[in-house]
This record gives C-alpha cells, sequence and structure tokens, in this order.
C-alpha cells in the first residue's frame, strides 16, 4: 500500500515509518526543510519518498496526497510556540482541515488520525478540545476514517519519561503537582504503531473511534516510581505543591525553554487519562506491555 504519513519524523512517526516499511508499504513523508537533520539520512532510500512542505499548505498537501492510499496523519504539538502558526488551533484544526480538503482533492479514500485520550467539546485544555475539532472534520469528511485516542505514548526516549528522568535526582527530594494521584495508561510506542499498521486493510476499523490505554491504569506517583527505578536511583521523596500555587508559577515561568510545564499540561495533570475501551487490542491482536516493561519497550 502507498501511504502518505504526516508527522513522520517525531517520535510516534519514526517508529511508524519504520514498520510500514517492514511491512512492505512505500511510504511518502511530508517533510520540513528546517527539520532537514531528521530526514536527511533517508534521501535516497526507494521505498520512501519525500515532499517538503507543510500540513496547512494546501498545494503542498494536494501534491503529496497524488496516488496514495491512505494518508496517516500524525502532525501535533503538546506545547505551543509563540506565534500564531504554532499554536494548538493552527496545526491541528487548520493542518487537518488541509490534510481532508487534499484528499478529498485527490481521490484518497482512507484516513487515519492520531487523536488523543479525552478530546471532547468540552475538555478543560485548548489542546484537547483542537484534537475533537480535527476529528469532527475527519468524521464529517466522507472518507474512510479511523480515529486513534491513546493515553500518554512511552518508548525509548519518549518526552514524558525522559522529563521526569532529568528531574529525578539521588537523594532529592521532588516537587510533584497536586497530590500525585491522578491516574494515566500509557500506551507503548511499538504496540502502538504494530496495532496501526495491522488495522489499516481492516473493514471493521473503518469509520470507528478507538480509546487506546495500556496493560494498567497507573497514578503520577507511580509513574515516578517506575522512571526512578529504571534509571537506578532510589524512589525520590516526593513534595505535593497545590494547584492552586502552581498554577500562577507556571503562567509566570512556561514561556522559558527550560521550564517542564505550560499551563494546559497542568490542566492535563488533573484530570484522569484512561480508558476501559480494549477494542484496538483485540482488533489488532495484540498484548500491550506494561510502563517501562522489557528495559526500554523496544520492538518485539
Amino acid at each position: 500500500m502507498k501511504i502518505l504519513l504526516t508527522g513522520g519524523t517525531g517520535f510516534v512517526g519514526t517508529v511508524l515509518r519504520e514498520e510500514l516499511l517492514n511491512r512492505g508499504h512505500q511510504v511518502r513523508l511530508l517533510v520540513r526543510a528546517r527539520s532537514r537533520h531528521k530526514w536527511e539520512h533517508l534521501l535516497g532510500n526507494p521505498q520512501i519518498e519525500l515532499i517538503q512542505g507543510d500540513v496547512t499548505e494546501l498545494d503542498t498537501m494536494k501534491k503529496a496526497s497524488q496516488e496514495v492510499e491512505a494518508i496517516i496523519h500524525l502532525v501535533g504539538i503538546i506545547r505551543e510556540g509563540h506565534s500564531t502558526h504554532e499554536s494548538f488551533e493552527y496545526i491541528h484544526i487548520r493542518g487537518t482541515e488541509t490534510v481532508v480538503e487534499a484528499a478529498q482533492d485527490k481521490g484518497v479514500m482512507r484516513i487515519v488520525f492520531i487523536s488523543a485520550l479525552g478530546a471532547n467539546a468540552n475538555a478543560r485544555t485548548r489542546y484537547l478540545r483542537s484534537k475533537y475539532q480535527a476529528e469532527q472534520t475527519i468524521k464529517n469528511s466522507g472518507l474512510a476514517f479511523t480515529i486513534l485516542r491513546p493515553s500518554i505514548i512511552w518508548g525509548d526516549n519518549d518526552q514524558f519519561s525522559m522529563l521526569l528522568r532529568r528531574f529525578i535526582l539521588p537523594f532529592l527530594p521532588m516537587l510533584i503537582p497536586g497530590s500525585g494521584g491522578t491516574r494515566f495508561q500509557p500506551v507503548n510506542v511499538y504496540d502502538l504503531t504494530q496495532g496501526i499498521v495491522k488495522l489499516l486493510p481492516l473493514r471493521a476499523a473503518m469509520n470507528q473511534i478507538f480509546e487506546i490505554g495500556g496493560p494498567e491504569q497507573i497514578t503520577f506517583a507511580e509513574i515516578i516510581d517506575r522512571v526512578a527505578e529504571d534509571k537506578g536511583v532510589h524512589t525520590p521523596l516526593k513534595i505535593p505543591v497545590p494547584y492552586f500555587i502552581m498554577a500562577p508559577i507556571t503562567a509566570l515561568l512556561q514561556g522559558m525553554p527550560l521550564f517542564p510545564l505550560t499551563l494546559e499540561q497542568l490542566k492535563m495533570l488533573k484530570e484522569n487519562n484512561v480508558t476501559d475501551d480494549t477494542r484496538f487490542w483485540q482488533i489488532t491482536g495484540i498484548t500491550p506491555r506494561a510502563y517501562l516493561s522489557d528495559s526500554a519497550g523496544g520492538r518485539r
């Protein structure tokens, strides 16, 4: 199958790209010139076609969508930049509108979209609301769609785990937002991407929304303990910081590159991010692995 992959040089996209190639698919990547260091090593690979551009550029997207059988749309941001072109609304909503319009124009019949667990019209955060609006664009497009809503995605060098590793230091306490009791259901990146490739041709996956969680629901405090164990240091003493104290500090410092949180992310740390939906694993026949099991959680 010839597939257009957006976001194919990011954390999930890199793993998915390799999985698609391993399964014999032809992959067309939409890449940005300023991210050349992420894709120049792919030049000359006969299984990969590179097209420079952006998901918000209609002409580029139409060119990228020619003669492909499916689009896997991964482009997304978890932290906004300083310009309007780096906002959730611009990337998630306008970008998806452009992808859909190009797909319709070029006769692409299949689209897979990576959304986020918790996406809904009344979500607490603009991030999740923008993901939901992107979902609606796809649902109303007339294309055969599959929408995936994963919880936190983990794997080799994932940003979430690596960020925690930076702040877990031997014999030092760790400040945590709230009580640390918010529950998550981390999904391994290799399990997720193998599942995406398996469901591509399945009729049973078409026009469906799948919420995706890993095999266990664990608290933020337990995640910290797992990361500490994986790092080989003692479980840190956790000092809860109430959200009403964290919020103004985060609002003041979130623009600094080294500050680990934004207000949007802080809001997301207040809400459980779990699901009882197991259909994705059932339809793909994959047994998901637990958070930070199998050492780095690589391909199996």
